[in-house]
């Protein structure tokens, strides 16, 4: 149980994390989301539950665990939805055809990345889930490795911001070696209810079809804890 002393002493983003973290310990949540108001008092809580899994309980169950953190939440500010049926969990390509991974605890689903060249000029399309909502994304750059590693992330962040009412800019691309494998790395700027923050996140280009569909990945697995429903 959260010892509501301890929160006191940590940001609000470091809250909303940890919070996270306790409701998605709950039978039957998938993955939660928190965000904060103003003093002890709770915005929004987002809940994805498991299919069949009533919303209801959850509900009182998240309630419990925010009055035992000494927050306040309104009635109608826990939301509760289900997984479709079949959903691949985390933000990996649907069309794999292997068996869909365990919930990762993330809310968008990589659907799909298109790339055409012409030229000069690389055009990159990232499709996105949100359990039965489709985001589309598009960003065209210079065809070079760095150019293509930025259209992917940059058209991953502009459908991922149409899921949120987030504001997502990219702030850099790099392709390192590391322990003899070369990685994306992706720096996200983010801002959402009047805070501002940068948000990293990784992925092995070995992990991906693509350039472009690695470095998708990499920006939703840098904003996946940021963004809400």
């Amino acid at each position: 149980m959260m010892d509501p002393e301890a929160l006191r002493r940590e940001t609000p983003r470091q809250t909303e994390l940890r919070l996270s973290e306790e409701l998605e310990r709950i039978g039957g949540v998938l993955a939660a989301a928190v965000r904060l108001g103003n003093g002890s008092e709770v915005r929004d809580v987002y809940i994805a539950a498991a299919e069949g899994t009533a919303p209801g309980p959850l509900q009182e169950a998240a309630a419990e665990v925010l009055r035992h953190a000494g927050l306040q939440a309104s009635a109608g500010a826990v939301r509760v939805g289900a997984v479709a049926p079949g959903a691949a969990a985390g933000p990996v390509a649907t069309k794999d055809p292997a068996p869909p991974q365990p919930w990762q605890g993330r809310f968008l689903i990589l659907d799909g990345v298109e790339v055409e060249r012409s030229g000069t000029r690389v055009h990159c399309c990232v499709r996105l889930v949100r359990l039965e909502e489709s985001f589309e994304g598009q960003a065209e750059e210079l065809d070079t490795e760095l150019g293509r590693a930025r259209a992917g992330a940059r058209a991953a962040l502009v459908a991922a911001e149409k899921a949120s009412p987030s504001a997502l800019g990219l702030e850099g691309v790099q392709i390192p070696d590391i322990f003899g494998r070369r990685y994306v790395v992706v720096s996200v700027e983010a801002s959402a209810a009047r805070r501002y923050v940068v948000l990293s996140g990784i992925l092995a280009l070995d992990g991906a079809r693509s350039l472009e569909e690695a470095a998708a990945l990499a920006a939703l697995r840098a904003i996946e804890r940021f963004i809400s429903w």
